[in-house]
């Protein structure tokens, strides 16, 4: 019995991911009005270009990158932000998500 699927699309998928990477991390941080701009267009895209090759390190980024406004406004509530994001992506990455 075969366990893994055949994508014929899997590079459309990859873009896919990248640019709700980008579009995601964007907005967030335009809604958090993150200064400056260029920096938050640089993290969103960082995290979107990561996400092609290593997409738990992608999610990473943008958590860090989500979490600097929180930082800058009050630091405890910015802190538990990464405590609570980073033990809940160890969480959905064991078992591959099972």
């Amino acid at each position: 019995m075969r366990t893994s699927a055949l994508r014929h699309n899997e590079e459309v998928l990859r873009w896919g991911r990248a640019l709700a990477y980008i579009g995601v991390t964007g907005f967030a941080l335009d809604r958090m009005s993150f200064h400056p701009a260029g920096v938050a267009l640089a993290l969103s895209v960082a995290a979107g270009v990561t996400s092609l090759f290593a997409p738990g390190i992608a999610i990473l980024i943008a958590l860090v990158a989500m979490s600097l406004p929180l930082l800058a406004a009050n630091f405890l509530v910015g802190v538990v932000f990464l405590i609570i994001g980073f033990a809940s992506v160890q969480y959905l990455a064991q078992n591959n998500g099972r």
